[in-house]
Protein backbone atom coordinates (compact mmCIF):
# COMPACT_ATOMS: atom_id res chain seq x y z
CA UNK A 1 0.00 0.00 0.00
CA UNK A 2 1.55 3.32 -0.82
CA UNK A 3 1.56 6.15 1.81
CA UNK A 4 -1.21 8.17 -0.23
CA UNK A 5 -3.47 4.97 0.62
CA UNK A 6 -3.48 3.65 -3.08
CA UNK A 7 -2.92 -0.35 -3.79
CA UNK A 8 0.71 -0.45 -5.02
CA UNK A 9 1.22 -1.01 -8.07
CA UNK A 10 2.53 -4.11 -9.74
CA UNK A 11 2.63 -8.14 -8.38
CA UNK A 12 2.44 -9.37 -4.98
CA UNK A 13 6.11 -10.99 -3.58
CA UNK A 14 6.32 -13.68 -1.54
CA UNK A 15 9.85 -13.94 0.16
CA UNK A 16 10.79 -16.49 2.26
CA UNK A 17 13.25 -15.99 5.78
CA UNK A 18 15.47 -18.46 5.49
CA UNK A 19 18.94 -17.47 4.61
CA UNK A 20 20.08 -20.05 2.85
CA UNK A 21 17.97 -18.90 0.02
CA UNK A 22 18.74 -16.77 -2.57
CA UNK A 23 17.30 -13.28 -3.01
CA UNK A 24 14.53 -12.87 -5.03
CA UNK A 25 10.48 -13.53 -5.39
CA UNK A 26 8.79 -16.76 -5.59
CA UNK A 27 8.32 -17.14 -9.36
CA UNK A 28 4.88 -17.16 -9.62
CA UNK A 29 4.95 -19.95 -12.59
CA UNK A 30 6.38 -21.99 -9.65
CA UNK A 31 2.80 -22.36 -8.00
CA UNK A 32 -0.59 -24.22 -9.39
CA UNK A 33 -2.75 -20.71 -8.97
CA UNK A 34 -2.13 -17.67 -10.28
CA UNK A 35 -2.27 -14.12 -8.83
CA UNK A 36 -6.00 -13.79 -10.60
CA UNK A 37 -7.11 -16.72 -8.85
CA UNK A 38 -7.27 -14.12 -6.01
CA UNK A 39 -9.39 -11.88 -4.01
CA UNK A 40 -6.75 -9.59 -2.70
CA UNK A 41 -8.81 -7.30 -0.37
CA UNK A 42 -10.54 -10.35 0.67
CA UNK A 43 -7.39 -12.83 1.46
CA UNK A 44 -4.60 -11.31 2.19
CA UNK A 45 -5.51 -10.98 5.48
CA UNK A 46 -6.18 -13.86 5.99
CA UNK A 47 -3.07 -15.11 4.07
CA UNK A 48 -0.78 -12.69 6.19
CA UNK A 49 -2.73 -14.54 9.68
CA UNK A 50 -2.05 -17.80 8.11
CA UNK A 51 1.56 -17.00 7.54
CA UNK A 52 2.43 -15.77 11.02
CA UNK A 53 0.64 -18.89 12.25
CA UNK A 54 1.84 -21.78 10.63
CA UNK A 55 5.70 -19.49 9.33
CA UNK A 56 7.88 -22.29 9.71
CA UNK A 57 5.96 -24.47 7.09
CA UNK A 58 5.34 -21.64 4.76
CA UNK A 59 8.85 -20.60 4.88
CA UNK A 60 9.88 -23.91 3.99
CA UNK A 61 7.93 -24.20 1.43
CA UNK A 62 8.79 -21.11 -0.28
CA UNK A 63 12.19 -21.88 0.10
CA UNK A 64 12.13 -25.49 -0.86
CA UNK A 65 10.16 -23.89 -4.75
CA UNK A 66 13.30 -21.09 -5.55
CA UNK A 67 15.81 -24.11 -4.12
CA UNK A 68 14.64 -27.31 -4.83
CA UNK A 69 17.51 -29.75 -4.55
CA UNK A 70 19.70 -30.68 -7.33
CA UNK A 71 18.50 -34.20 -7.00
CA UNK A 72 15.23 -35.81 -7.01
CA UNK A 73 15.82 -37.66 -3.73
CA UNK A 74 16.99 -34.38 -1.93
CA UNK A 75 13.30 -33.14 -3.01
CA UNK A 76 12.08 -36.12 -2.48
CA UNK A 77 13.29 -35.99 1.59
CA UNK A 78 12.91 -32.24 2.06
CA UNK A 79 9.05 -32.19 0.45
CA UNK A 80 7.95 -35.43 3.00
CA UNK A 81 9.63 -33.41 5.87
CA UNK A 82 7.27 -30.12 5.05
CA UNK A 83 4.34 -32.08 4.41
CA UNK A 84 5.02 -33.79 8.12
CA UNK A 85 5.23 -29.86 9.44
CA UNK A 86 2.45 -28.24 7.80
CA UNK A 87 -0.46 -31.32 9.10
CA UNK A 88 1.45 -30.74 12.86
CA UNK A 89 0.99 -26.97 12.42
CA UNK A 90 -2.67 -27.56 11.36
CA UNK A 91 -3.70 -30.67 13.43
CA UNK A 92 -1.36 -30.52 16.63
CA UNK A 93 -0.96 -33.89 18.63
CA UNK A 94 -3.22 -34.17 21.16
CA UNK A 95 -1.18 -34.21 25.05
CA UNK A 96 -0.74 -37.75 26.64
CA UNK A 97 -3.20 -38.36 28.59
CA UNK A 98 -3.29 -39.86 32.31
CA UNK A 99 -3.96 -43.20 30.95
CA UNK A 100 -1.15 -43.44 28.63
CA UNK A 101 1.22 -42.18 31.62
CA UNK A 102 0.05 -44.92 33.77
CA UNK A 103 0.26 -47.34 31.07
CA UNK A 104 3.38 -46.95 30.45
CA UNK A 105 4.34 -46.65 34.07
CA UNK A 106 2.46 -50.41 33.91
CA UNK A 107 5.04 -51.68 31.21
CA UNK A 108 7.32 -52.31 34.05
CA UNK A 109 5.21 -54.90 36.10
CA UNK A 110 4.61 -56.55 32.98
CA UNK A 111 8.49 -56.87 32.44
CA UNK A 112 8.51 -58.09 35.51
CA UNK A 113 6.59 -61.18 35.06
CA UNK A 114 7.61 -61.95 31.63
CA UNK A 115 11.34 -62.16 31.46
CA UNK A 116 11.51 -62.34 27.56
CA UNK A 117 9.75 -58.91 27.16
CA UNK A 118 12.50 -57.31 28.70
CA UNK A 119 14.55 -55.96 25.60
CA UNK A 120 11.52 -54.63 24.52
CA UNK A 121 10.62 -52.21 27.55
CA UNK A 122 11.46 -48.80 25.79
CA UNK A 123 9.96 -49.48 22.94
CA UNK A 124 6.96 -50.46 24.39
CA UNK A 125 6.75 -47.67 26.77
CA UNK A 126 7.39 -45.30 24.09
CA UNK A 127 4.53 -47.03 21.67
CA UNK A 128 2.36 -46.68 24.31
CA UNK A 129 3.32 -42.90 25.05
CA UNK A 130 3.49 -41.96 21.20
CA UNK A 131 0.10 -44.01 20.24
CA UNK A 132 -1.72 -40.72 19.25
CA UNK A 133 1.35 -39.40 17.00
CA UNK A 134 0.25 -40.27 13.38
CA UNK A 135 1.61 -42.24 10.91
CA UNK A 136 3.00 -40.59 7.82
CA UNK A 137 0.45 -42.65 5.83
CA UNK A 138 -2.45 -40.86 8.38
CA UNK A 139 -0.83 -37.78 7.69
CA UNK A 140 -1.46 -37.46 4.34
CA UNK A 141 -4.69 -38.98 4.66
CA UNK A 142 -5.64 -36.29 7.08
CA UNK A 143 -4.47 -33.75 4.96
CA UNK A 144 -5.96 -34.90 1.73
CA UNK A 145 -9.44 -35.57 3.87
CA UNK A 146 -8.88 -32.29 4.81
CA UNK A 147 -9.12 -31.18 1.60
CA UNK A 148 -12.24 -32.50 0.57
CA UNK A 149 -10.43 -35.53 -0.90
CA UNK A 150 -10.05 -33.64 -4.21
CA UNK A 151 -6.21 -35.48 -5.01
CA UNK A 152 -7.72 -39.24 -4.58
CA UNK A 153 -10.71 -37.95 -6.47
CA UNK A 154 -8.49 -36.74 -9.26
CA UNK A 155 -6.47 -40.00 -9.60
CA UNK A 156 -9.10 -42.48 -8.86
CA UNK A 157 -7.14 -43.84 -6.34
CA UNK A 158 -7.23 -44.11 -2.17
CA UNK A 159 -4.18 -46.29 -1.82
CA UNK A 160 -1.74 -43.36 -2.55
CA UNK A 161 -0.94 -42.15 1.16
CA UNK A 162 -0.45 -45.66 1.84
CA UNK A 163 2.20 -45.98 -1.35
CA UNK A 164 3.65 -42.71 -0.54
CA UNK A 165 4.35 -43.49 2.58
CA UNK A 166 5.81 -47.14 1.76
CA UNK A 167 7.97 -45.33 -0.75
CA UNK A 168 9.60 -43.07 1.81
CA UNK A 169 10.25 -45.75 4.12
CA UNK A 170 12.04 -47.48 1.15
CA UNK A 171 14.05 -44.22 0.06
CA UNK A 172 15.01 -42.92 4.24
CA UNK A 173 15.89 -46.34 5.45
CA UNK A 174 18.07 -47.60 2.12
CA UNK A 175 15.87 -50.75 2.31
CA UNK A 176 17.16 -53.08 -0.26
CA UNK A 177 14.29 -52.20 -2.97
CA UNK A 178 16.24 -48.75 -3.44
CA UNK A 179 18.30 -50.04 -5.40
CA UNK A 180 15.58 -49.96 -7.90
CA UNK A 181 15.85 -45.95 -8.10
CA UNK A 182 19.03 -45.98 -9.56
CA UNK A 183 18.01 -46.99 -12.69
CA UNK A 184 14.32 -45.82 -12.23
CA UNK A 185 14.07 -42.67 -11.20
CA UNK A 186 9.78 -42.61 -12.13
CA UNK A 187 9.16 -43.05 -8.11
CA UNK A 188 11.50 -40.03 -6.93
CA UNK A 189 10.16 -37.69 -9.19
CA UNK A 190 6.64 -38.83 -8.43
CA UNK A 191 7.10 -38.53 -4.14
CA UNK A 192 7.35 -35.07 -5.09
CA UNK A 193 4.87 -33.94 -7.28
CA UNK A 194 1.79 -36.06 -4.82
CA UNK A 195 3.32 -33.41 -1.66
CA UNK A 196 3.77 -30.67 -3.83
CA UNK A 197 -0.15 -30.54 -4.57
CA UNK A 198 -1.47 -31.87 -1.64
CA UNK A 199 0.51 -29.05 -0.11
CA UNK A 200 -1.11 -26.29 -2.56
CA UNK A 201 -4.34 -27.68 -2.20
CA UNK A 202 -4.43 -27.79 1.28
CA UNK A 203 -3.22 -24.50 1.96
CA UNK A 204 -5.48 -23.24 -1.05
CA UNK A 205 -8.50 -24.54 1.45
CA UNK A 206 -6.70 -22.86 4.31
CA UNK A 207 -6.77 -19.63 2.82
CA UNK A 208 -10.32 -19.25 2.04
CA UNK A 209 -10.88 -21.43 -1.57
CA UNK A 210 -14.04 -23.28 -1.51
CA UNK A 211 -13.42 -26.69 -2.59
CA UNK A 212 -15.51 -26.61 -5.62
CA UNK A 213 -12.91 -22.97 -6.49
CA UNK A 214 -9.68 -24.91 -5.69
CA UNK A 215 -10.84 -27.86 -7.98
CA UNK A 216 -11.48 -24.44 -10.85
CA UNK A 217 -8.20 -23.52 -10.72
CA UNK A 218 -5.94 -26.33 -10.47
CA UNK A 219 -7.67 -27.48 -13.51
CA UNK A 220 -7.46 -24.19 -15.17
CA UNK A 221 -3.39 -24.94 -14.95
CA UNK A 222 -2.05 -25.33 -18.27
CA UNK A 223 -0.02 -28.49 -16.87
CA UNK A 224 -2.80 -30.10 -14.62
CA UNK A 225 -4.28 -32.40 -16.99
CA UNK A 226 -0.68 -33.47 -17.91
CA UNK A 227 0.57 -34.01 -14.55
CA UNK A 228 -2.51 -36.09 -13.16
CA UNK A 229 -1.85 -38.50 -16.16
CA UNK A 230 2.05 -39.19 -15.28
CA UNK A 231 1.23 -39.20 -11.57
CA UNK A 232 -1.65 -42.31 -12.21
CA UNK A 233 0.85 -43.66 -14.56
CA UNK A 234 3.70 -43.99 -11.82
CA UNK A 235 1.84 -44.42 -9.03
CA UNK A 236 0.73 -48.30 -10.61
CA UNK A 237 4.64 -48.45 -10.69
CA UNK A 238 5.63 -47.31 -7.28
CA UNK A 239 2.78 -49.94 -6.10
CA UNK A 240 4.52 -52.59 -7.97
CA UNK A 241 7.84 -51.96 -5.98
CA UNK A 242 6.48 -51.63 -2.96
CA UNK A 243 4.85 -55.16 -3.51
CA UNK A 244 8.35 -56.62 -4.58
CA UNK A 245 9.63 -54.91 -1.32
CA UNK A 246 7.28 -57.08 0.59
CA UNK A 247 7.74 -60.05 -0.98
CA UNK A 248 11.46 -60.13 -0.37
CA UNK A 249 11.32 -59.05 2.91
CA UNK A 250 9.01 -62.42 3.70
CA UNK A 251 10.81 -64.55 1.77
Amino acid sequence: MEKTGEPTPGELRLYAQSVSRPEGPLLEWGLLHRRGHWDLEAQLPVLFTFVRTHRSAVDQYVSYKNVPGCTWQMRFAVLYQIIETLDRALNPDPPKTEAQQAAAAAIQKVVAQEPMLMPFTEELQSAIQHVQVKSLAQRLSRLDQQANGFLSAELSDKSWKNDLAALRNIVAHGLEASQELVTDRGPLWTGPQFIELLFEVRILMELGFAPQRVAKVLRETARWYGRITALKENLSAINAMIQRSRERQQS
